[in-house]
């Protein structure tokens, strides 16, 4: 009998969390720039070039960086 009434509490409880999972799954987010809805595919192609851009300059940073002086670290980093 114990093990009846726990799996019912157990299954309630889980049928409760995933019904308020599943609301929250497909809520949106209010974007700080005050855009909202889909970006289309310029913008996220755009977004990926971006993404690219950075991953370049970080990589090229990461490169050169053993080469440099304490003094001129601070410099790149500081994007002097």
């Amino acid at each position: 009998m114990k093990f009846v009434a726990t799996s019912s509490i157990l299954a309630l409880g889980l049928v409760g969390a995933s019904a308020a999972a599943s609301s929250l799954r497909f809520a949106k987010r209010d974007s700080p720039n005050g855009c909202s809805g889909d970006p289309g595919a310029t913008g996220v192609a755009n977004a990926i070039n971006q993404w690219n851009s950075d991953v370049v300059t970080v990589n090229s940073f990461l490169e050169a960086a053993p080469t440099l002086s304490p003094a001129d670290l601070v410099v790149q980093l500081e994007g002097r």
